[in-house]
């Protein structure tokens, strides 16, 4: 496929192919990233996940006065560091669309609580659809497929800022 740009308001116009312009090809779940999922993390209070029989909470408090965070798990401190690396693996999630998908419980739900009490809650959902793929779901609307890889990095990391563990 060919594409007529023009280039600098230059004169003239220009015949590419629509490799060389990727962005003539995004889809809803190729700018997943940027039009779903803005917040910055001091806008929740709280973010909770289930997978399994595993349940995480940590407490988030963001003091605007010196741009920082104190983040809490069952009343110990955890390394807000480690929790913010944890939440832009959520935020690069980048599901695939698939023509349909398998209804069933959620392997995995992140559960994210906002400051502001009017905007209830964000809740994002992997659910498996074959041994190697996972539905996400955000706050019931389906966005796409994501790998196991995706899954399994979010079930350890999760782990990884509970014990103070890097995060890659």
């Amino acid at each position: 496929i060919h594409y007529a740009v023009m280039i600098d308001g230059q004169n003239a116009i220009y015949s590419v192919l629509s490799d060389a312009v990727p962005m003539f090809d995004y889809n809803i779940e190729k700018f997943y990233n940027q039009f779903v999922f803005l917040e910055y993390m001091q806008e929740f209070t709280n973010l909770s996940v289930e997978e399994g029989e595993n349940k995480y909470s940590f407490d988030i408090s963001y003091k605007s006065s010196d741009n920082t965070f104190v983040v809490k798990s069952n009343g110990k401190a955890v390394d807000d560091a480690l929790l913010s690396v944890y939440y832009q693996y959520l935020l690069t999630l980048a599901p695939e669309a698939m023509d349909s998908y398998v209804e069933a419980e959620p392997s995995y739900t992140a559960t994210l609580t906002y400051k502001d009490t009017d905007k209830g809650k964000k809740v994002i959902e992997l659910i498996k659809q074959t041994d190697r793929r996972y539905l996400v779901r955000i706050d019931g609307l389906n966005y796409g497929i994501v790998n196991s890889t995706d899954y399994d990095h979010l079930v350890l990391y999760v782990k990884n800022v509970i014990k103070g563990d890097n995060i890659p």
